[in-house]
């Protein structure tokens, strides 16, 4: 943001002039203008939802479709309603739950930074539904197209998503600490690629780390660069995280890695392309174990060391 109002301001009419139109509070009202109505926005609230496969089904939106025409009922019978406190309290808190995810980086889609919109849209859609109470037909037809959606959304969580977003949920991980548990004590240094994702929390879990043994070796992640050779990165006891800073990063392993040195690697990232180095690895480096990604079966995550 900063750069794109520096940019514009020094290739406008005048600096002096350009800071009137190009500004932070012009830049970050913006922001946050867009990210409130977001919230609000059809596509967030019924077609697809927060983006992040890890907050929201792909391709489904935070409510059913089916349920628009409800909440535009609720919404209509609520301010016709002589119940004021609920009128007041309803619509304050709708207008009011979304500002504090919209002041955050992609606040306007984030489905958990959003929780607090739920019990209005509730309460909306139900005084909606409410007014279906008398005929019972049109109810049962309604709940009908509910539980049709609700089969659709079970079948594709079930079936589908577990598959298809492994990764977002660290697939892979379990089966490479619980080996590195079994095998740490053969190799006295473990390197984690930690720009894949952050990777310290998943090694602390399945390899069952005492909370003690992280209070004595953990500082801080700060990244320092050349921690290794063309290697930035930070310490934790006996690991080191981070990543390889040349482009060539299979010729860094090659030449840094020894036979007391396991390196935890990602395919795409070390491993270029479709590569398999379990059938085929570089010479000098050897795979300890090799696990596959979820969904193609493809290699994901490798273990390697020294030939």
């Amino acid at each position: 943001m900063i750069d794109t109002i520096v940019f514009k301001r020094t290739t406008g009419l005048s600096p002096s002039l350009e800071r009137v139109f190009h500004n932070k509070i012009e830049s970050w009202g913006g922001e946050l203008l867009d990210n409130y109505l977001t919230s609000f926005s059809p596509q967030f609230l019924f077609l697809t939802g927060d983006p992040n496969p890890r907050h929201n089904l792909p391709n489904f939106g935070e409510l059913y479709w089916a349920m628009l025409p409800f909440l535009a009922m609720g919404a209509i019978n609520l301010l016709k309603s002589q119940d004021k406190e609920l009128k007041k309290v309803t619509f304050l808190w709708l207008l009011l739950a979304p500002i504090p995810s919209a002041l955050t980086l992609d606040g306007g889609n984030h489905a958990t930074r959003l929780f607090l919109m739920i019990p209005p849209l509730v309460i909306l859609i139900a005084y909606g539904l409410n007014s279906l109470l008398h005929s019972r037909k049109l109810l049962m037809a309604v709940v009908g197209v509910f539980l049709v959606l609700t089969v659709f959304w079970l079948h594709e969580y079930f079936v589908h998503y577990p598959k298809e977003q492994a990764q977002y949920w660290h697939s892979g991980y379990k089966e490479a600490f619980l080996w590195l548990k079994d095998k740490q004590a053969l190799y006295p240094k473990i390197i984690l690629n930690n720009e894949h994702d952050p990777i310290l929390l998943g090694y602390l879990f399945w390899t069952e780390k005492e909370p003690e043994w992280l209070r004595k070796n953990y500082t801080n992640d700060s990244v320092e660069k050349e921690i290794l050779p063309g290697f930035n990165g930070f310490r934790v006891g006996n690991l080191l995280l981070g990543g390889i800073a040349g482009q060539n990063k299979g010729a860094w392993l090659q030449e840094n890695l020894d036979e007391q040195t396991v390196y935890l690697a990602f395919q795409k990232d070390e491993v270029p392309g479709d590569w398999n180095w379990q059938k085929s690895p570089p010479k000098g480096i050897r795979v300890l174990k090799m696990v596959e990604d979820t969904f193609s079966g493809e290699p994901y995550i490798y273990l390697l060391t020294k030939e």
